[in-house]
């Protein structure tokens, strides 16, 4: 509704009704498909009425093609306190977290969703070319959806939830700029009529918010007050009754008169409908794994080796509930496969044939639909449908062949998910024999048996295109059917298998899953065929250790630093958990670390080994996961002796390791101390040899430095969007949207030690922010004198950090040129006349110094006059805000700042014309007050405003469009169950250390990164025997000094931690076992993170050589760590000076954390 009330009806201009709704016409009766439809012609008397159905509605209202082009931006609508205002004054900016009192105008009904039945509004076949979709809003609260037409000032529908409610009839109404009160004034023989009657509603707010007049449409007084009257009355009264929930849908269907200078049309017809009744839908997805993904064995899809030419991923829902998902062949016309859970039963077989109107386009509807519907009610010619997929016409006639389920119906149990598979999505054309024969002995009998025990069954089912075609080309017929199928027995235990059948003979061949994967692969010829829905065990190769985050403290694993040139991330697994991370070397066939939680507890030393059945000659795709779980216990023999391993770092940035032969770019300084490096100090870059080389010249590819990252400080991060970076700097979590971005903008999340403070929308061509958003935390502190810029405007390779200039002009060699081309630097705001470095985001509104540093970042600032800054909006700054946020819980600010016309720094920074702002101040969950104040950048004066005037201001400064406001299985194998697999040695060692490699390693011990007796439970000590955990270590050093600091030092350093991250890692070294194959590393180090509660406590780092005579590990400080590491791994020139300017940096930060937890245990 409007921010104010603009005017109200007083006898004159339309006369106050006494009962409570606005009267409509007709009497309803259920059509075949159980809804409810009621039909009122615009200008017939109170006596007529007209019975329809739902089915008649819908031909009145797709009497057009649905193939419309979409609607354009919703741009105009807005509310104002002035009830006059043109709707073609101008773009409206509404910025979004701040503002209260309107009605939302949004891009789609999410927002919103709760009135329809389902969440799911009509499709886009009503929609008007001007549309406003409107999420009506009374009193902070929804209370009913309006689509709006522009263009006739009407609304198309409304949609509500029924609330029968007693209660007088308000006479105030809401306007928007489209329809006005005096478009209602002196109405010959017309009311002004609800779509979403005050009487439907319960409660005071809800009746208020139907007087919209986004809600209503002229019509015939007789019409309102006579038999649309009663059907609101007594006729929904009595079709509702025993009802929990009813959805309305109220429509007008535009007319050729208008009223009001033709300015507002007057439809012909009213109509309502009950959309729960709306039945089956069928959705194209974009994916399997974010949409129906609960028919696939731990909810994975297979991959993509059975994707065809032209996919459609189809979740297939009846009455709105998914029942099974298809991948379908849109050239071959036939689906790849169905994927559904096995749950037979007794029931009627249904004969009703369905099609998928998505596959046409996404402007139809999400439904299946019969043919007949389709061709008849939207409109859409045979042709088209036909060319979109199988029609009913291309299985007539058929010689020798049925229309073979994939998913059958009788694995169904009741009638509705019987119904959804009678879709011509889910059928091919099969061998009459075989579909009545053995496939369906398999289907009935051949199931029913193996599933018994079973708690749950997930089944695939798919067709193998064929050479064949029927109805003259156009749907192949498959050369092979094939099901295979997942049985839960319990948590514990899974069984499997497998069929396939040639589509031209009657005889079914029961096989291995992995037999069956072997036999498509060949059949598909398109790459390994991973059905991964079925296999189970391995140790899961992952992409990033998003997938297992937990064990990183704060989730955060290092960066690319450490990664080999042939990487390989494993979330280790066993028993359907995970268990720890290793980042795995896949040429040098050793971990580079492990990270895991240090639980230490007592039990056997396993000698079973494992490996990576992912880690195939070919990467993820070779091997893949079609292994079985192969952890036979009762082939393992216990061992007293406690293996010795290393324990890692728990968070490390830095460099990769070099190597003597570089093949492609690789930069670094290669001296004869570095066992990565040859003896006489050269290296291979570029097919060329070199001494030293600059890491500026081969950027791409390199980072610079180790680091451990817990104590690595300000991060300012560049992302893609708020939403999923750092929403939580804006009101509700949603930031404004594109009205307010610029040409080139750059969303940064600004953060400071490794915590968020705020958000900034830059303008990289201006070079000065759009905005700032943060939380209002006011109190004393010094104000910091540095100020730092954003490396990643620079590019992605760069730090995620704040920076100072000089660091990155000395330390990552970047060029001034190369920075100012980016942003704003120092040196444009030297030398300023009667202007100030002003922040948006302002560090006296922020109670401790880190957040107050956080904002002395040049991508805060913009050029502010000087008077202004230091006069009138700092007064606002200070005292104005202080003011305002009393009783506030929470307060949400952004600061903006509109582009001028001058500049600064010959033409480099844009001066702005103006700065403004805007607060929402959280008093209670049930009140919130704002307010905002805008100043020209060149007069000492500040403009208090609300926040419409704010938006109609700023609408008018961008010019650029309406900102919506937006206030409200993979466990490790063996190796011997791998080989009979079919797959030998020779295969599973081109991507990883086999356990022939260490059987011959004299004086050397596998040595443990993650060791098994830092962890309790026996699943979590299995998890550990994985040969991607250990490196060759020195027998003496592993059973020695490595095992008194893994089972004396660690528990002493861990007393009091409630969590202990930690991270070992190895480094490698110039010498090698198994005829050069696998890496003994010169190293083995760890870091550990001590957490009381959430609170880091302690942190500790240790280092020693991997040889025999080390008689003693170095604990030591994670900066010495840190500098240790950074000269073992050194890749790029760094020299002396530089890390002793990181280490002198990194030891301040230490310094500071102590004297911050000391305080804090004060």
């Amino acid at each position: 509704m409007g921010g104010e009330i603009s005017g109200h009806f007083g006898s004159s201009a339309m006369p106050v009704m006494e009962n409570c709704i606005d009267p409509l016409a007709g009497a309803g009766q259920e059509d075949p498909y159980g809804a409810s439809g009621f039909l009122g012609e615009g200008r017939i008397s109170g006596e007529d009425k007209l019975t329809v159905s739902a089915s008649m509605i819908r031909n009145l209202l797709f009497e057009k093609e649905l193939t419309q082009e979409p609607a354009t931006e919703l741009v105009n609508l807005t509310f104002s306190t002035k009830a006059t205002k043109s709707s073609n004054e101008g773009n409206q900016v509404l910025a979004s977290c701040l503002w209260l009192g309107h009605s939302e105008v949004v891009k789609s009904f999410t927002r919103c969703p709760q009135f329809f039945y389902a969440q799911t509004p009509p499709n886009d076949g009503l929609r008007p070319t001007n549309a406003a979709r409107i999420c009506q809003v009374y009193g902070n609260k929804y209370h009913f959806d309006t689509l709006y037409d522009r263009d006739l000032h009407i609304p198309v529908y409304s949609a509500y939830i029924y609330k029968l409610g007693n209660g007088s009839r308000t006479n105030f109404w809401f306007v928007v700029p489209q329809a006005i009160t005096q478009d209602y004034n002196n109405l010959q023989g017309l009311d002004c009529g609800h779509l979403t009657p005050c009487c439907h509603q319960s409660g005071n707010e809800s009746k208020w918010a139907t007087f919209t007049l986004t809600n209503i449409v002229p019509q015939d007084k007789a019409l309102n007050g006579g038999a649309w009257k009663e059907f609101e009355d007594q006729t929904m009264a009595q079709k509702t009754q025993g009802c929990d929930t009813t959805y309305v849908i109220t429509g007008a269907v535009p007319g050729s008169t208008y009223i009001s200078s033709r300015r507002v049309n007057v439809p012909n017809h009213i109509w309502v409908l009950v959309s729960c009744l709306w039945l089956g839908h069928s959705e194209v997805v974009k994916s399997f794994e974010t949409s129906c993904p609960q028919f696939f064995f731990r909810e994975i899809p297979p991959n993509e080796a059975l994707e065809p030419q032209k996919p459609a991923w189809i979740c297939q829902r009846y009455k709105n509930q998914y029942y099974f998902a298809t991948l379908y062949d849109r050239k071959m016309r036939i689906p790849v496969y169905s994927a559904y859970i096995y749950q037979p039963g007794p029931g009627k077989r249904p004969k009703t044939w369905l099609v998928e109107p998505q596959l046409i386009g996404p402007i139809y509807p999400k439904t299946m639909e019969k043919e007949w519907t389709l061709l008849n009610q939207y409109n859409v010619s045979l042709e088209k449908l036909s060319q979109s997929q199988a029609i009913l016409h291309d299985y007539k006639n058929l010689t020798g062949l049925n229309r073979g389920h994939l998913n059958p119906n009788g694995h169904h149990d009741d009638y509705s998910s019987r119904m959804a598979t009678f879709t011509l999505t889910n059928i091919v054309p099969q061998d009459e024999k075989l579909n009545g024969g053995a496939w369906n002995n398999y289907e009935q009998q051949t199931m029913m048996r193996r599933t018994q025990g079973c708690t749950t069954t997930y089944v695939i089912v798919g067709a193998v295109p064929g050479n064949n075609y029927i109805a003259k080309g156009r749907v192949n017929k498959p050369s092979h059917l094939w099901s295979a199928a997942c049985c839960m027995v319990d948590n514990n235990y899974v069984k499997a298998w497998a069929v396939i059948a040639e589509n031209d003979k009657n005889e079914v061949q029961l096989l291995t899953l992995g037999e069956l994967e072997d036999t498509l692969t060949e059949l598909y010829g398109r790459g390994q065929v991973l059905a991964s829905c079925l296999w189970l065990g391995h140790s899961e190769v992952v992409k990033s250790f998003t997938r297992c985050p937990q064990f990183f403290y704060a989730q955060t694993p290092p960066n690319d630093g450490l990664r080999p040139t042939n990487a390989a991330r494993i979330c280790q697994i066993y028993e359907n958990k995970y268990r720890f991370a290793t980042l795995y070397d896949r040429n040098r066939r050793i971990p580079v670390y492990s990270a895991y939680i240090y639980k230490p507890g007592n039990g056997d030393r396993y000698d079973s080994w494992f490996v990576e059945p992912q880690e195939g000659k070919e990467g993820r795709n070779d091997l893949g996961k079609k292994f079985k779980p192969t952890h036979m216990k009762n082939n393992i023999k216990v061992m007293n002796k406690k293996e010795g391993s290393w324990v890692t770092t728990f968070l490390v940035q830095g460099l990769k390791g070099g190597t003597d032969q570089m093949s492609g770019i690789r930069a670094g300084l290669c001296v004869a101390q570095i066992p990565e490096c040859s003896g006489n100090g050269e290296m291979r870059v570029r097919e060329k040899n070199k001494k030293r080389v600059n890491v500026q010249d081969y950027q791409l590819e390199n980072t610079t430095e180790v680091l451990v990252s817990c104590l690595w400080l300000g991060h300012s991060e560049v992302v893609k969007s708020f939403e999923t970076s750092c929403p939580q700097f804006f009101f509700r979590e949603i930031p404004p949207n594109e009205a307010l971005e610029p040409q080139k903008p750059a969303w940064i999340c600004q953060r400071y030690k490794n915590q968020y403070y705020f958000a900034t929308l830059y303008d990289r061509k201006m070079r000065i922010p759009v905005y700032s958003a943060y939380i209002y935390q006011p109190g004393p502190g010094k104000r910091p004198k540095t100020w730092l810029v954003e490396p990643q405007l620079i590019g992605p390779i760069y730090p995620k950090t704040m920076e100072k200039e000089w660091t990155l002009l000395n330390q990552y060699n970047v060029s001034l040129e190369k920075l100012s081309q980016s942003q704003a630097i120092l040196h444009d705001y030297k030398n300023l006349t009667g202007l100030n470095r002003g922040h948006l985001n302002p560090n006296g509104h922020h109670d401790d110094y880190s957040s107050r540093m956080a904002t002395f970042t040049l991508t805060n600032i913009v050029p502010q006059d000087e008077k202004l800054n230091g006069g009138a909006w700092n007064n606002y700054e200070q005292q104005t805000m202080m003011r305002r946020t009393q009783g506030c819980t929470t307060t949400y600010v952004i600061v903006g700042a509109v582009p001028g016309n001058n500049y600064i720094a010959k033409g480099r920074v844009n001066k702005p014309s103006h700065l403004w702002s805007a607060a929402c101040c959280m008093v209670d969950n049930n009140y919130v007050k704002a307010w905002a104040v805008i100043a020209e950048n060149d007069k000492n004066e500040v403009q208090l405003l609300t926040l419409g005037e704010l938006e109609d201001t700023l609408t008018e400064l961008y010019g650029r469009g309406q900102l919506i406001k937006q206030t409200y299985g993979k466990d490790m194998a063996s190796e011997a169950s791998i080989i009979k697999e079919k797959i030998t040695s020779q295969v599973i060692g081109q991507s990883q250390a086999i356990d022939q490699d260490y059987r011959d390693a004299l004086g050397l011990d596998r040595g443990h990164l993650c060791p098994s007796g830092h962890q309790t439970g026996n699943d979590n000590k299995w998890a550990t025997f994985t040969l991607t955990n250990i490196v060759p270590q020195d027998t003496v050093f592993n059973q020695g000094t490595w095992h008194d600091y893994e089972e004396v030092t660690m528990p002493q350093k861990t007393q009091g931690c409630d969590t202990t991250y930690v991270i070992t890692g190895a480094v490698p070294g110039n010498t090698n076992i198994a005829n050069g194959r696998v890496n003994v590393p010169s190293y083995i180090w760890s870091a550990a993170c001590c957490l009381k509660g959430k609170k880091p406590i302690r942190a500790w780092g240790a280092i020693a050589k991997n040889e025999r005579n080390q008689n003693r590990v170095k604990t030591l400080e994670l900066v010495e760590l840190e500098n240790r590491l950074a000269q073992l791994y050194k890749k790029g020139g760094e020299g002396k000076e530089r890390r002793n300017d990181m280490g002198k940096k990194l030891k301040e930060a230490r310094m500071k954390m102590n004297i911050k937890m000391l305080n804090e245990k004060e």
